[in-house]
């Protein structure tokens, strides 16, 4: 069974759990330190992060025989943060 997104904030060092659709609209969230508008902008932005990894697994299937699809999730880890995203949003 998938985590909630109460099971998600109550982990250590989470500080944001949200949903989106794959037109970046926030569906749900839960903060630890954050704002409805926080969520709004994280989940734009992890759809275009998601629509750009859809896109390469696709290309790299094509150009390599090798099938790279569906994408099922991506991490980014820079300074302070790491954004994990699976299930497609």
């Amino acid at each position: 069974m998938p985590a909630t997104l109460d099971d998600l904030i109550k982990i250590d060092g989470v500080t944001i759990a949200f949903e989106f659709t794959p037109d970046g609209n926030c569906t749900g969230f839960r903060a630890k330190d954050g704002s409805p508008e926080m969520a709004a902008m994280v989940s734009r932005f992890c759809a275009t992060v998601t629509m750009l990894f859809d896109t390469l697994a696709r290309s790299f299937t094509t150009l390599s025989q090798e099938q790279r699809t569906p994408q099922r999730g991506w991490i980014d880890a820079g300074g302070d943060h790491t954004v994990a995203i699976g299930g497609g949003g």
